[in-house]
């Protein structure tokens, strides 16, 4: 028996599925043949890696990609293409051009010419099996080559998996789609190879844990009726719960960003995941007073999941780097490695983010040994020559910064790396990513109002975050975050003060997508709307456009929902100043800055070229040089005065005097006061010695 998985557009051109490379050497460790097709190169190479990414990157939360396989699939039952841009595209993001409706237009001409020649050009009857990962807008393109194989090859085996698949939306694609003959819930590392060992030996019987299939779609309900749940029930009459995870993010961007640097692609590997309990870092604080949200337990079966990451294979990227080298757009990619050495989320298991859906109620924290972790990368590396490699965790596990950081960093791979991040870190911590080779990060910002932060439990504070963005631009990291508005009861008088605060971080790196909050399913705001104020959910509007099904179905089908507010709030009414400022900082990026150089002879000079600079240099000596560079981290006025209680006679300050000294700072815009916290703004390099966290 051989195996062909498939990799569809509009998955992301510069690294290989972990999904399917960690299943083919999953099925290749058992003697199973297994190839992979990356057919996301050949549309890329009819329409240009342009217009290729814009697709990608700009309509993932509205489905443009997959609108656009969608009327291949379903024709006239869908409302017209004018539609479909006036109260989708249009409204996500308004400043659309006509010429871009154009070119997006021009791209579904290209669809039926795609798809045929895919259907043409693979023997499909070499393969017994063929599955297919849906993530990252590539579940209706799959559903249009399957229907095609099943058509050359009706005894063709199509499987389906991925973030699109997961608990409710899976079992609705196999009620939907009948070319369809599995589907996986979750987790297929141990379950795929159980599933095909069963189809070579020419007979299913139970399916293994979190695959459903014709054989025991009945024992699924629907979700619409069920609390966003799935009930199964197995030969006992036992009834299991299972809640999947989704990805989280804002509802209506400008220019959205989706294809986060850290995704979620679909593994077997990252997208939904018990585990084996996991203790969180004892080093990490907790902010106070953090509300707490249950978490439904259960799963399929956890027989289905891994436990110990350790155990997994190597994942095999050979058929896209061999696709990589054949592609005409060769040039133009620059190919990074994508791997992994966590699933779930240490602080989600304790405190999971209102708005996130990320693996469901399966947060509990894996992650890989340092070691093992360390000779994977080391592997990768070897066998495919790249040295640029993207993290699919959805956290980096804080541990990693005493055992795998500096290994990484004295191992002399120099691997340059991407890795999603909370904000709660130290300068040492920052700086020990940056010598083991990160250069690019996913922070979790979403806002800089504390009580809004508190309010969402996520477990970081306004002062948290923007230290944390001022350091890693200070130390040249890539930065990439959202800038999120409109949660469920926020009090609307904070943005005021939220729309003065950003012109004094220009200097630092702006949000890649500015959004009103949205629902995901899985989350708390999903599982509980009523808690949190929220009414009306329904599945987002573009479904309705990709989808010609009843409500009910939809709902089932669904990763993203709209809602309304029980207040009858509009989030633009007061949020309008904060978007603004946010949009002008995006037009600003790299064109300004306050930075602090330390000079040799004692002398801190900063130089501030912001639209709101008071003065363009200031020039700080003896205390004030020293005050301003402890402040490098935010601190409270007991700490600073007792660090200049410390300074030579000469230097010393009143606590009048201080207090002057720091209310200047701030008036001029180089300091902010912020969580009764001092802030200083200047990104400083070198970096200040003292670290004292207090």
């Amino acid at each position: 028996m051989r195996v062909l998985l498939v990799s569809m557009p509009f998955a992301n051109l510069r690294w290989g599925s972990l999904a399917l490379g960690l299943l083919k050497s999953a099925l290749q460790e058992r003697g199973v043949g297994c190839d992979v097709a990356y057919l996301n190169f050949d549309l890329a190479e009819r329409i240009g890696l342009e217009l290729y990414h814009w697709i990608a990157d700009s309509f993932a939360f509205v489905l443009g990609g997959e609108r656009l396989f969608a009327r291949e699939l379903f024709g006239s039952q869908l409302p017209d293409d004018d539609r479909y841009w006036q109260e989708v595209l249009a409204v996500a993001d308004p400043r659309l051009s006509r010429q871009e409706r154009e070119d997006y237009l021009r791209v579904a001409g290209e669809v039926r010419p795609f798809l045929d020649d895919c259907a043409r050009a693979i023997d499909w009857s070499r393969y017994a099996v063929v599955g297919f990962t849906a993530s990252f807008q590539q579940t209706l393109a799959s559903l249009c080559l399957a229907d095609r194989i099943k058509r050359i090859c009706p005894a063709t085996k199509v499987l389906f998996g991925g973030a699109a698949c997961q608990g409710p939306m899976g079992v609705a694609l196999l009620r939907q789609f009948p070319q369809l003959d599995y589907v996986f819930l979750g987790e297929a590392d141990a379950a795929l190879p159980m599933l095909v060992a069963q189809l070579a030996q020419g007979r299913v019987g139970r399916l293994p844990p979190g695959v459903a299939g014709r054989e025991n779609i009945a024992f699924f309900a629907s979700t619409a009726s069920s609390g966003g749940t799935i009930i199964k029930q197995d030969s006992t009459g036992r009834e299991d719960t299972a809640i999947f995870g989704s990805v989280a993010t804002a509802m209506d961007g400008r220019r959205c960003f989706d294809a986060a640097i850290s995704g979620s692609e679909a593994s077997a590997a990252a997208e939904s995941s018990p585990s084996s309990e996991a203790q969180e870092p004892a080093h990490v604080q907790q902010p106070e007073g953090l509300p707490h949200f249950p978490i439904p337990r259960g799963a399929p079966d956890s027989a289905a999941l891994v436990t110990d990451l350790d155990v997994l294979p190597y994942p095999n990227f050979d058929d896209y780097f061999a696709r990589l080298e054949q592609s005409t757009l060769r040039g133009q990619i620059e190919p990074m490695l994508f791997f992994e050495t966590s699933r779930g989320c240490w602080w989600g298991q304790k405190h999971q983010c209102a708005f996130c859906g990320l693996n469901g109620p399966q947060l509990h924290f894996r992650s890989k040994s340092p070691g093992r972790a360390l000779a994977e990368l080391e592997y990768l590396v070897r066998r495919y020559g790249v040295r640029k490699a993207n993290s699919a965790d959805n956290v980096l596990d804080i541990r990693y910064l005493d055992t795998l950081m500096p290994r990484l960093a004295d191992s002399g791979l120099a691997l340059e790396f991407v890795y999603e991040l909370k904000t709660n870190l130290s300068r040492r911590q920052v700086e020990q990513l940056v010598r083991a080779g990160l250069r690019a990060a996913q922070l979790g910002v979403e806002t800089f109002s504390t009580s809004i932060l508190r309010q969402i439990c996520k477990g970081a504070t306004a002062a948290q975050n923007i230290q944390a963005l001022k350091w890693f631009t200070a130390l040249g990291v890539e930065v990439k975050w959202n800038l999120l508005y409109g949660f469920p009861g926020e009090a609307p008088h904070q943005y005021a003060a939220l729309a003065r605060l950003l012109p004094l971080l220009y200097h630092l790196a702006p949000p890649v997508a500015i959004g009103r909050v949205r629902v995901d399913r899985f989350s708390p705001y999903f599982r509980d709307p009523a808690r949190f104020g929220i009414t009306n959910v329904r599945p987002h509007r573009a479904f309705r456009f990709v989808y010609p099904f009843a409500e009910p179905v939809l709902w089932d089908l669904a990763y993203y929902f709209e809602y309304d507010y029980h207040d009858r709030r509009d989030p633009l009414s007061y949020a309008g100043p904060l978007i603004a400022a946010a949009e002008t900082w995006q037009q600003l990026a790299g064109a300004v800055a306050l930075h602090g150089f330390d000079r040799p002879d004692g002398v801190l000079l900063v130089t501030d070229s912001r639209p709101a600079a008071q003065q363009f240099q200031w020039r700080l000596a003896g205390a004030d040089r020293a005050v301003y560079l402890f402040c490098d981290t935010a601190r409270s006025w007991q700490s600073i005065c007792r660090i200049v209680a410390e300074l030579p006679p000469s230097d010393r300050l009143g606590q009048q005097q201080l207090k002057q000294l720091l209310d200047r700072w701030i008036t001029g815009g180089i300091m902010l006061h912020i969580d009764d916290r001092y802030l200083s703004l200047a990104t400083l390099a070198p970096a200040p010695q003292d670290d004292r966290r207090t």
